[in-house]
């Protein structure tokens, strides 16, 4: 099963791309987790996340969102592979199936 679910802050405004020949929506968005490290103090992990949406959600976010403005996600993970300068370079994102404006 290929299943994720986020809750974070939406960085920046999202942007129109195309993929696959197709126009979809990509954002990123920033989720922090609470961590205790080796000496004991607890510290934030902040992690971005590149997230893209077709149809209804794509057209939802660009007309609602902003920036810092909290997030649900939930979708499935999706890798691709690029090329460049001879060397290959692997690339994870997230397609929206699910999104809530918080």
């Amino acid at each position: 099963m290929n299943y994720v679910s986020l809750i974070g802050t939406l960085e920046g405004s999202p942007r129109v791309v195309n993929k696959k020949g197709l126009d979809c929506v990509e954002c990123k968005i920033t989720t922090t987790k609470d961590v205790i490290n080796k000496a004991g103090v607890r510290t934030q992990k902040i992690e971005t996340h590149v997230v893209f949406a077709w149809g209804k959600w794509s057209r939802i976010l660009l007309a609602h969102s902003s920036p810092n403005l909290k997030v649900a996600v939930e979708g499935e993970i999706v890798n691709f592979f690029t090329h460049y300068k001879g060397r290959v370079f692997k690339h994870t994102e997230i397609e929206i199936n699910d999104l809530i404006l918080m």
